[in-house]
């Protein structure tokens, strides 16, 4: 048998509080997140249509789901 039965191959494991790609690579966006919004909201003003209809979809589909309207669809 390759593998002892209850014994793992790591004992020592990985080290509490390492974090993965993943989890740091989330943590930088969440802090970039006002920004990103602000930017967006900022070329929407100034006409850029596809940053209006980002917003748009977004709050629009937030909205009508927090008032449980059905049938909502963003095309326009």
């Amino acid at each position: 048998m390759q593998f002892t039965k209850g014994v793992s191959g790591n004992p020592a494991g990985r080290p509490k509080g390492i974090k993965d790609k993943h989890h740091r690579y989330a943590e930088s966006i969440d802090s970039m997140i006002p920004q990103v919004l602000e930017s967006v909201y900022q070329k929407a003003l100034a006409g850029d249509m596809t940053a209006a209809r980002i917003l748009l979809d977004r709050t629009l589909a937030q909205q009508a789901a927090r008032m449980g309207a059905r049938g909502y669809t963003t095309q326009l």
